[in-house]
């Protein structure tokens, strides 16, 4: 039986992410999910690609001790953010207030600009002197646009490309635990190295109980519960260094990307594509697209899903 086996969220980008039981989704994906990223002075975006030791950045959600409307969405949680040598720092999400009186901050997401808010000042402290360069944390405001590649992207309800948040490109990432059980099995008979974590991969939901590589080969997933949720998957996800950088140490290795490149090099086997791919994109379908400014059902870990060709 195929089920949703784990549910990953990153509340920072390029930071360390963790698991949950459920998730929530809006328009953007999984709500809490990559709302928040490191820029540099010019409004750039700052990653593990080039500082590697960001995957050593531990990020959690604080707990509330006062009541708060059940279920307490991840929007509303502060983090807490740890990392060797450094204090704890804790992020407050921000208010409506200060998201309407802060000054917007132009960013750049590889070929995409919009607008964000800075985070407090405590983080740009924080974060500049982990990096050792002048950095700052700022937050996704409600108003932000920023649309999906219309190449992959549908349109919602009211005629506007899909949005996504400070992902990469798209706001939800697919992978089955039998996917890398097989890459490890290869890594384990080259003799290569220890066995690559799932975490090292980024996904935000991984799927258990087909084939390894099924999501290659299906168009949609569905996952069942009081309402069918579905997810159109779009396009195979290429990986860059990320996935080689150790996580306990922040150095780069040379698993798992030497192993990939033996077989998943190039989109069906064109090995005239010098990208690796492993896992595939999702796109929210159009039922959901009607329905996510309201918060529905949560997807839920064990929840049985269905992939179609």
């Amino acid at each position: 039986m195929l089920q949703i086996t784990e549910i990953w969220r990153y509340p920072i980008k390029s930071c360390r992410g963790f698991q949950v039981e459920q998730a929530w989704l809006d328009s953007r994906g999984l709500v809490g999910d990559r709302r928040w990223m490191l820029i540099d002075a010019k409004g750039r975006m700052l990653t593990q690609r080039q500082y590697h030791k960001l995957a050593l950045v531990e990020v959690t959600e604080v707990a509330l001790q006062h009541s708060l409307p059940q279920p307490v969405k991840p929007d509303l949680l502060p983090l807490s953010v740890k990392a060797p040598g450094m204090p704890e720092l804790i992020v407050n999400p921000l208010t409506q207030q200060q998201r309407s009186s802060s000054p917007l901050r132009r960013v750049q997401i590889w070929q995409d600009t919009c607008h964000a808010c800075l985070a407090e000042d405590s983080a740009h402290q924080w974060f500049s002197k982990y990096l050792a360069q002048p950095t700052w944390l700022v937050e996704q405001p409600n108003t932000m646009q920023r649309p999906i590649d219309p190449n992959y992207a549908s349109l919602d309800a009211e005629g506007h490309y899909q949005q996504v948040a400070f992902s990469d490109g798209f706001p939800l990432l697919l992978i089955s635990q039998e996917s890398l059980d097989d890459l490890n099995d290869r890594i384990s008979h080259a003799k290569h190295a220890a066995s690559i974590a799932m975490a090292s991969f980024r996904p935000n939901l991984v799927i258990g109980g087909c084939d390894a590589y099924a999501e290659d080969q299906a168009r949609q997933l569905i996952i069942q519960g009081d309402n069918l949720q579905s997810f159109n998957i779009v396009k195979p996800c290429s990986r860059c260094v990320i996935p080689s950088i150790n996580l306990r140490t922040g150095q780069i290795q040379q698993e798992p990307t030497r192993t990939l490149k033996t077989y998943r090099q190039g989109v069906h086997g064109d090995r005239n594509d010098p990208q690796i791919y492993f896992g595939q994109n999702l796109l929210l379908g159009h039922t959901l697209l009607t329905q996510t400014k309201l918060y529905p059902q949560p997807i839920h870990v064990g929840s049985r899903a269905e992939l179609r060709e």
